[in-house]
């Protein structure tokens, strides 16, 4: 029977109770306060709460305690009050206090170098999540000083595997000197990213004979084009190329811009783009797609052609950001 009475326990146990526990049993943890909130309001009660009153109720009243038989439907009440009240309440509570995991559209970049710290910049003015990891601190220096996330250490170590947080990122692409590396990475971290989302740097000809070659397999997909090497993206960015985006529209399409920029894989490399939601794509040679209006291209080309190009024509069509 709902009494007052009854009433009263519940607000008890869902507003006094359970935050008396936390706060005590957090008591000098390294924990923030924000976090203690959360955990203090959030505990839904399930089957385990009804089970036990299923026990105890019935052995309590054959024990002489007739209002025991009251125990398993106040346990329902508090079960149905907490679920709905915690359910209800924990997202925007979470998004209020900044504990709420982003949406996935973001991209892990495993491999610090001058290349990846220029495709790095442009994704951060796109508004994307990226975060360069590396075992090398010399080499994630410059990238951290430019105010990109980085991650420091072995990005297959059980500390990356608790300390990383990669639940907002939705891509992986491995971008050192090694392909073998790439494709153990790429193959380890596809249960988390899903072996569609992981990418990696096309093998340099050493590495390419069929003898030594890797199935897709083994390894991830190959990222933009299959001559797109580590070398090659590194001696195409000394010689003055820049990762660079354009917005497509009605009046410059993508026809436009590869009349513009030339052979595609060899006068320029697309990267991939974001959509007009802002969700990222990466472009692979096995994983092509067709980009539409309203789409920002990403790719990698010859600065001082495009301005060249941009010079010739009446008016420019779109805005050109260089990421170095």
């Amino acid at each position: 029977m709902l009494t007052w009475g009854v009433l009263a326990f519940v607000l008890v146990v869902l507003l006094l109770v359970r935050p008396l526990t936390i706060a005590l049993s957090t008591l000098g943890a390294p924990m923030r306060n924000k976090d203690k909130i959360l955990l203090a309001w959030i505990a839904p009660r399930g089957i385990v709460a009804a089970a036990t009153a299923g026990i105890f109720g019935p052995a309590l009243v054959d024990a002489g305690y007739p209002d025991a038989e009251a125990l398993l439907p106040i346990v329902f009440l508090i079960i149905i009050v907490t679920v709905l009240a915690h359910g209800l309440t924990l997202a925007p509570l979470a998004q209020k206090m900044s504990l709420a995991a982003k949406e996935e559209n973001g991209l892990l970049i495993v491999g610090a170098s001058p290349w990846t710290l220029a495709l790095a910049q442009t994704l951060k003015k796109l508004k994307v999540d990226v975060v360069v990891a590396d075992g090398s601190y010399q080499r994630l220096k410059p990238i951290r000083m430019n105010g990109i996330k980085v991650y420091y250490g072995e990005i297959l170590s059980e500390h990356a595997e608790h300390e990383l947080e990669d639940e907002h990122l939705s891509f992986l692409l491995c971008a050192t000197d090694n392909y073998y590396y790439n494709a153990l990475v790429c193959k380890a971290q596809g249960h988390e990213f899903g072996h569609h989302r992981t990418f990696q740097l096309a093998p340099h000809l050493e590495s390419d004979m069929k003898h030594k070659r890797l199935t897709l397999q083994q390894r991830g997909y190959f990222s933009f084009e299959k001559t797109t090497d580590f070398y090659t993206l590194q001696q195409r960015l000394t010689e003055g190329w820049t990762v660079q985006t354009t917005r497509l529209s009605k009046d410059f399409d993508l026809e436009r811009l590869q009349s513009r920029l030339g052979k595609l894989g060899e006068d320029w490399i697309l990267l991939g783009c974001v959509s007009a939601q802002g969700e990222l794509k990466i472009y692979s040679c096995e994983q092509r797609f067709k980009p539409t209006l309203g789409w920002t291209l990403l790719y990698f080309a010859d600065e001082s052609k495009v301005m060249l190009t941009d010079e010739k024509a009446d008016k420019p069509p779109r805005e050109t950001e260089a990421g170095v």
